[in-house]
């Protein structure tokens, strides 16, 4: 396993003990990779593990073995411990790399078993200057809200007719599921594995609202669009016969009329922010998130951890949202807004 402290700081030898369970686990102890070991223990090591642990809702497993799931992790009582000894700059560093580790193991069990999933807790961790080891602690995340101010009647009759918009209006509800479910997934603490998907929930947010005022102005544009394509066709096919690259050709004609027919993602954000309200600056930010994700999420790819932190990241105070999160809500709201007016 190449992982190794993203730091300069010194490092130190840590020692991290998982609880594991999964459908398949050796009864002798064995190494996966370098520095990890799985092995049972016997019942007076595992009465003493379990001893420091939470309590849970008691459970009689005839294998012996419990997971108990508190999302976004799990609670795993098992037979089976797995060692891990890594090279870290602290314990936080420590926990880190060893749960990296943890996930790409208990993967690849998964992956050549049967289908059944594997589940690893980390319960135990120590330092090589430590005597003993330390229980780890699963932290909470917490938000300090400031005090709430008067909520005025007519903003409570908008929110009311949203309310109500978002439940007839098959657009505005899909949006909203979107929405929603980007705040859910970025709530959970310790998100990072889920940037991805919350990124993509954002701007799918915004292409439903994009797909369906384009709806209208595509309808609204059909003559038009339908007499520039006859024109542009007529040029094209009388200028192909002499072009000497023609399949280049040919992919600026396609582009062309993507353009002409109003189908080019870019220019219908654009077009549709125009319609329903959308400021300028968050017009130019959703065309920037789209090919965010057109060129880093939408195909096999890893997105660097700044690109990731410059749509994700919060600021300091509670109603410094990230910029994608401005994006996808801009859009919902002045497109609830835009269906109110009429």
């Amino acid at each position: 396993m190449n992982i190794s402290a993203t730091t300069s700081k010194t490092k130190g030898r840590w020692q991290t003990l998982w609880s594991v369970a999964g459908p398949k686990l050796p009864y002798s102890p064995v190494m996966i990779g370098k520095d990890i070991i799985i092995a049972q223990i016997s019942p007076q090591d595992l009465t003493k593990l379990k001893g420091a642990q939470a309590s849970v809702t008691s459970i009689i497993a005839p294998s012996g073995s419990t997971v108990t799931h508190y999302p976004p992790r799990d609670q795993v009582e098992s037979r089976h411990i797995m060692q891990i000894d890594i090279d870290a700059c602290d314990e936080g560093d420590a926990k880190v790399l060893s749960q990296i580790i943890t996930d790409r193991i208990l993967t690849s069990m998964t992956l050549i078993g049967s289908g059944a999933q594997y589940y690893a807790e980390l319960i135990k961790i120590k330092g090589e200057e430590d005597e003993f080891y330390k229980q780890h602690v699963e932290y909470i995340s917490f938000s300090v809200l400031p005090d709430a101010e008067i909520l005025e009647y007519n903003t409570i009759d908008h929110i009311s007719k949203m309310m109500d918009l978002i439940e007839d209006n098959s657009a505005a509800e899909n949006a909203y599921v979107h929405l929603n479910s980007a705040w859910k997934l970025k709530s959970i603490h310790g998100s990072k594995p889920l940037e991805r998907s919350i990124l993509q929930h954002y701007v799918l947010c915004v292409e439903v609202v994009v797909n369906e005022v384009m709806k209208k102005i595509r309808r609204l544009s059909s003559d038009r669009v339908c007499l520039e394509e006859q024109e542009f066709a007529q040029r094209f096919s009388e200028e192909l016969p002499s072009c000497v690259d023609k399949p280049s050709a040919i992919r600026r004609a396609s582009a062309a009329l993507r353009e002409i027919s109003i189908s080019n993602t870019i220019s219908s954000i654009a077009m549709a922010a125009h319609e329903i309200g959308v400021s300028d600056e968050i017009t130019e930010l959703a065309k920037d998130l789209y090919k965010f994700r057109s060129r880093n999420l939408s195909h096999p790819g890893k997105a660097r951890r700044e690109d990731l932190n410059y749509w994700l990241a919060s600021g300091p105070k509670f109603e410094e949202i990230c910029l994608a999160d401005r994006v996808a809500r801009s859009f919902l709201v002045k497109y609830l807004d835009y269906k109110l007016k009429k």
